[in-house]
């Protein structure tokens, strides 16, 4: 189905806000693996990872490679997949705003004949990445949707919402908090100007509720104190700040003795990060994930991430979550087909998956057709659920029982 104007809008605003936490890498070319072969001895099998810098805790990708070195190490330990090793090939070119070194490392997936599929990407160039591996007949499983291009290509396939989580705020505020007065504080950017309306349009119309006061903070401001004095009276705070912005916004409100619920992305803030940004002002804020933290799915994730000592990494959040997940999904698929997987093959596998459990990490998926919901417009965001947790006392705290609630309504 086409993508209505609104959908493209929505997106394009997404994406920019996106672009902005991003931040300039090193080129470094190509790199094979994370993780050891472990008790695993046969041949190695080899999938491909696109974005990765390594530079510091903002950069997505390095929050993904921890996630898929997680997950590497601890299935080569446990002898593999059918005895064969695991084995990430990273493209680090660069950062995963450019759109010309995301085309090269596309390139270099396609033309790498031991490459069957991609698992765990999170970039802001769908329309330079996508088409590539299309031609060369690659899935990307478990990658994060940001883009138009993402949402629609037949070879993408998400585990949750991708960038719509940022709605997923607005539909928790209402269902789960049951906020009357939604408030947003937003960086100034131009596309960000938009996100207020198209939140309401995506998730906040079909609850009779609409986003009140919005307040665009420039990238460069110090004093908040005007700012956040203009959260008052509503009784829940979206933040889609960047991660430099956002202690010193909850800051500038405390001082000020306003202290409404305000909720914030995990895949900007894990429990570690949360703890290093805000300090004491991290306690009572909320986080909207998209997955459920209190699963026995997430207990493997947590683990796997202390087998390798990072569970008190800043890096530690949705996104190298959302890695580990997508290596497991490229894993079960391997398995599926005996260890012998083809670019075809991985294809055909995932899209006859009509029922992939996550251990309740998400609801059970079905990658076998289009989601329906949000009109049609988002066909591969098969998963459109969202949880809420709350940070108390030094950890996660699920909210309204943990349950999952659709971004769509």
């Amino acid at each position: 189905m086409p993508f209505t104007r609104r959908s493209m809008r929505f997106i394009a605003a997404v994406t920019a806000v996106f672009a902005a936490v991003a931040v300039s890498a090193t080129a470094c070319g190509s790199r094979s693996g994370e993780g050891g072969n472990g008790t695993a001895t046969g041949t190695p099998i080899k999938f491909y990872v696109i974005g990765p810098s390594g530079n510091d805790k903002v950069d997505d990708s390095t929050e993904g490679v921890m996630g898929v070195r997680a997950a590497i190490t601890a299935i080569n330990n446990a002898g593999g997949v059918l005895g064969h090793p695991l084995q990430a090939v990273y493209c680090g070119n660069g950062p995963a705003t450019d759109a010309n070194k995301v085309e090269s490392c596309s390139r270099d997936a396609a033309n790498d004949p031991g490459i069957s599929a991609l698992a765990w990407t999170i970039v802001n160039q769908g329309a330079s990445m996508d088409p590539t591996l299309e031609k060369a007949g690659l899935a990307c499983l478990g990658c994060h949707a940001t883009t138009s291009s993402d949402y629609s290509s037949p070879i993408f396939f998400d585990l949750g919402s991708g960038a719509l989580s940022v709605a997923g705020q607005a539909a928790l505020a209402a269902d789960v908090l049951h906020a009357k007065q939604i408030a947003m504080a937003l960086p100034d950017l131009p596309a960000a100007h938009a996100l207020p309306e198209l939140i309401a349009q995506l998730a906040l119309d079909a609850r009779n509720l609409k986003v009140g006061k919005a307040v665009y903070i420039p990238l460069t401001s110090v004093d908040m104190t005007a700012a956040a004095a203009q959260m008052n009276g509503a009784d829940n705070v979206l933040s889609t700040l960047l991660q430099n912005q956002a202690p010193a916004f909850v800051q500038a409100m405390k001082q000020q003795g306003i202290n409404n619920p305000t909720t914030f992305l995990a895949g900007l803030f894990g429990a570690p990060g949360l703890t290093e940004a805000f300090g004491n002002d991290a306690n009572g804020l909320y986080l909207v994930s998209r997955f459920n933290y209190f699963s026995p799915g997430y207990q493997a994730y947590a683990r796997d991430v202390a087998a390798i000592g990072a569970t008190d990494s800043v890096l530690n959040n949705d996104q190298s979550l959302q890695a580990w997940m997508a290596v497991r999904l490229f894993a079960h698929i391997v398995q599926q087909l005996g260890g012998n997987p083809t670019r075809e093959s991985v294809l055909n596998a995932v899209r006859n998956l009509t029922s992939y459990s996550t251990d309740g990490l998400t609801p059970d998926i079905d990658f076998s057709k289009p989601q329906a919901r949000g009109g049609g417009h988002f066909p591969n965001m098969r998963n459109d659920t969202v949880t809420l947790m709350q940070y108390r006392d030094g950890r996660l705290q699920a909210v309204g029982a943990g349950n999952f609630v659709h971004v769509f309504g």
